[in-house]
């Protein structure tokens, strides 16, 4: 028992370690590239924070597997370059023995993916699908950046710019439309203002940008005949973005929704979800197996190796996956033989030197 619990908190702990190191960099990444869309007055910068939320569980489905594999590899690593393995071989420890304690905290992280894969990521990704098709049918003004053109209404050329913003209070407004293309006779439109503000319609539900203490010129660049104006207050009426409907993936469907669909895309995604929380288990008895170094090769000895396998596990279930959808593959095999394959190669691995060992030892036997 005082051997379980050390094999497995020496795994639980590392496994915490990669998990946390490895969403640190996925979580970066990602956030750069939101920065970017942010900056450039593509997204709102109040849903970054929620966006990132939502897309962690989405991250750990497929890093917790990783990482156990990459914790099962280190820990049991170090036993075997600290003697510690030998040892425990030569007090009966088998190999067998070491799996199956190993197994045990497989099980606990495959069944926090199978929950997360099932029932907690297809929230999410629901949630972030929301957040991103509401940011794409706004009207602009929401993604304005102080000291920032942008175009409000790519179409007609209209592009806005504010010194500051204050809240929903925009002070130092500039917004021209710009002639379009191919019309000549086209006037050009610019409106300076003190200050500005969106305004909802109660009636309708329109919305207007309200600007105060202004001017507004109309006339055609190069020509005398401009016409200003100036205006104590004026509404422009604001014309939402042309909305891109965000399709509603696979992948935001409930489980529920899918268990005894027909459609092999939804036969393919419910699967996937198994598969991911299948992974940790069969991919901890190749791990288990390719933890096996000495001195020599030291602890990393056998991590290329390790992540090749790994790697090639997990595409064969992303291609899988994909002829499953399209039918190329019954559904009945699905992806379940990937699984069948790289269990084989993991017990191949742990246990074929010993039976081959064994076979040799009954054949001289024999031959004897």
């Amino acid at each position: 028992m005082i051997l379980f619990r050390y094999i497995v908190r020496e795994i639980l702990v590392a496994t915490l370690a990669v998990a946390f190191t490895l969403l640190v960099i996925v979580i970066s990444s990602r956030l750069v590239a939101y920065l970017s869309l942010a900056a450039a007055g593509n997204l709102s910068p109040g849903i970054l924070a929620s966006v990132i939320a939502y897309r962690i569980p989405g991250f750990l489905e497929l890093i917790l597997p990783l990482a156990f594999f990459v914790a099962t590899l280190l820990a049991l690593g170090r036993l075997y370059v600290d003697s510690e393995m030998t040892v425990m071989t030569a007090c009966g420890i088998s190999p067998r023995r070491v799996l199956l304690m190993t197994l045990v905290p497989a099980l606990l992280v495959a069944l926090i993916v199978a929950a997360i894969s099932l029932y907690v990521s297809p929230y999410t990704k629901t949630r972030v699908s929301t957040l991103l098709a509401s940011a794409d049918s706004a009207t602009g003004l929401d993604l304005l950046v102080a000291g920032r053109f942008r175009f409000i209404k790519e179409g007609a050329g209209r592009v806005t710019y504010v010194e500051q913003k204050q809240g929903d209070e925009l002070l130092g407004v500039f917004v021209t439309d710009n002639p379009r293309r191919g019309f000549a006779e086209s006037r050009q439109v610019v409106v300076l203002a003190e200050r500005g503000r969106t305004e909802i319609d109660p009636e309708t539900g329109d919305q207007f940008l309200v600007l105060e203490n202004g001017t507004r010129y109309l006339g055609q660049p190069g020509a005398l005949d401009f016409q200003v104006m100036d205006f104590q207050r004026m509404r422009q009426w604001l014309q939402p973005r042309d909305t891109t409907v965000v399709p509603r993936k696979r992948d935001t469907q409930p489980t529920a929704a899918l268990l005894g669909s027909p459609d092999p895309v939804n036969i393919a995604t419910l699967q996937w979800r198994v598969s991911l929380a299948l992974l940790v288990l069969v991919s901890t008895v190749s791990a288990v197996a390719l933890a096996r170094t000495d001195h020599r090769r030291g602890r990393y000895g056998k991590l290329l190796p390790a992540f090749i396998v790994f790697l090639v596990y997990f595409l064969a279930l992303n291609a899988a996956r994909d002829a499953v959808g399209k039918e190329r593959i019954d559904a009945v095999i699905g992806m379940w033989w990937v699984h069948g394959v790289f269990l084989l190669l993991g017990v191949a691995l742990l246990f074929g030197g010993q039976w081959l060992r064994a076979w040799r030892v009954r054949r001289r036997g024999h031959a004897g």
